[in-house]
């Protein structure tokens, strides 16, 4: 154990904290999320591949552990870590690949409006904050572990990631962050500015607003 270890294992334990509270105002986005999918039948292109996307499961445990079992030896605190590197850098390379993805699919249906723009820098924001928190937890591991080792398996997760889940994302038509509360609230936005028109459209069809403002005339007379 060299002198850094014991400090990173405490800046490790607060951060393990921050993380966990991160963590759960990311569940109450997906739940609120699925709640505006609900309530307004929000309809979103499905994911063209998602068969392939499951594959990262079976690959990430495989490589977890193979790494485990490699490194049970040097301590029970590596091989944990090195259980999750190879799945954290895949991770990591999925939400940068997906988060650029639905970024411009998200500007393209809205035809450069402002709820697209807004969404698009909301998803660039988001997409920050998790690498920036990415890094900052394999930088803890690998100096609380002592392991070049986690570095590798990270990286190689990351380069793996970046290559697997573009080809996922690749001439993809479909919404890969389903779950995300900035991607809902667009398509809710959306559906709800389409069924504006759609009403204005019905009424000049039938010749409704006509026959208000005949109305509001007739009104005005009488009043006189």
């Amino acid at each position: 154990m060299n002198v850094w270890t014991l400090p990173a294992l405490i800046f490790l334990m607060v951060f393990l904290a921050v993380n966990f509270v991160v963590w759960m105002f990311k569940v109450m986005g997906k739940l609120t999320a699925a709640l505006l999918r609900k309530a307004f039948s929000l309809s979103m292109p499905e994911n063209e591949r998602r068969w392939l996307e499951r594959l990262f499961t079976p690959i990430w445990i495989a490589v977890g552990i193979w790494a485990f079992l490699k490194l049970k030896n040097e301590s029970l605190l590596v091989a944990l870590f090195g259980l999750f590197s190879f799945r954290s850098g895949g991770n990591t390379a999925k939400t940068i690949v997906y988060s650029l993805h639905d970024r411009r699919l998200v500007k393209k249906l809205g035809d450069g409006g402002l709820l697209s723009r807004v969404t698009a820098a909301v998803i660039t924001l988001e997409m920050m904050f998790f690498i920036g928190m990415a890094l900052a937890y394999k930088a803890v591991s690998v100096v609380a572990g002592s392991s070049a080792w986690l570095f590798y398996l990270w990286f190689g997760g990351l380069a793996f990631g970046l290559l697997f889940f573009s080809i996922v994302a690749r001439n993809n038509d479909g919404v890969l962050m389903k779950n995300v509360l900035s991607i809902a609230v667009f398509f809710s936005g959306r559906k709800g500015r389409e069924t504006v028109e759609r009403l204005k459209a019905r009424g000049i069809e039938n010749g409704g607003f006509e026959r208000m403002r005949r109305k509001w005339e007739r009104l005005r007379r009488w009043k006189r």
